[in-house]
């Protein structure tokens, strides 16, 4: 546990202490949002496609499919196995590390009786998919073949709340992450409700780094370290147009089709 949280307000220490300054930038081709997955590979995305970039700053995948509608969100956390949801369609697409699609892994998401969901996480400890269902108020988890592993029940009922908009699902290091509009609630990997961690106004979460969650505000990113409940921040103002990302000791934005990369030295 020391060691874990030496290297915790280490990482935290160089983040804060560091001047943001830019490294790469390059114009593309109408994408208005981005994740970065755990080996700096950048993947740019609109309703209709998904452009991947190496770090520098080399196109080596482009993915797009019609057929299915609308690209809704992505999930890169296994950079093998890139979730695509087509909500249009109710489809979840698996694709491989150069965004083809892997054989018989087009999933119906109606077939897990999955009939409003927006929200998903990959699932590292037993290649399983976490959703949200926000008609039932519950998470749930289904394997590769969209049979149940596990659900919650509702939780309105389970945490007595009164309503409960999830808008993103991340899984870290055996804890699930549901991230609202104003909270964080998080639970294990066997989805046992944690606790909840409140945010202010204008908060949005990036990325969970090692035992440190990143969120930005207008004018600042800051770091809360889960273990020391401290929170620190440097300041980082972007456009209001811009999408963010944070992954690895840098920050990635785009906005009116410049997408730059600010490293922290």
């Amino acid at each position: 546990m020391k060691f874990s949280i030496l290297i915790t307000l280490f990482f935290i220490s160089l983040f804060l202490s560091a001047q943001i300054k830019p490294t790469l930038s390059f114009k593309v081709d109408q994408a208005n949002n981005i994740r970065i997955d755990h080996l700096d590979n950048i993947y740019l995305f609109n309703k209709t496609t998904i452009d991947k970039y190496n770090t520098n700053g080399n196109k080596i995948a482009t993915y797009s499919n019609n057929q299915l509608g609308d690209i809704s969100k992505i999930d890169i956390s296994n950079p093998l196995k890139v979730l695509v949801l087509h909500k249009d369609q109710n489809t979840l697409e698996i694709l491989d590390n150069t965004l083809s699609t892997e054989r018989n892994t087009t999933l119906d998401l109606t077939n897990a009786n999955l009939y409003n969901t927006s929200v998903f996480a990959y699932s590292s400890i037993d290649n399983g998919i976490w959703f949200y269902d926000r008609e039932l108020f519950q998470i749930i988890k289904v394997d590769l073949t969209m049979n149940r592993i596990y659900e919650s029940g509702n939780l309105l009922q389970i945490l007595g709340l009164e309503t409960l908009e999830v808008v993103d699902l991340i899984e870290h290091k055996n804890k699930l992450y549901l991230i609202t509009p104003k909270s964080i609630l998080i639970f294990d990997n066997f989805g046992a409700y944690y606790s909840t961690i409140h945010l202010h106004d204008n908060e949005k979460v990036l990325s969970i780094e090692e035992n440190t969650i990143f969120y930005k505000t207008a004018k600042h990113i800051k770091a809360y370290n889960l273990l020391t409940f401290e929170t620190q921040e440097t300041p980082f103002q972007a456009p209001n147009n811009s999408k963010i990302a944070l992954k690895n000791n840098k920050v990635y934005s785009v906005t009116d089709r410049i997408f730059s990369v600010f490293e922290l030295e």
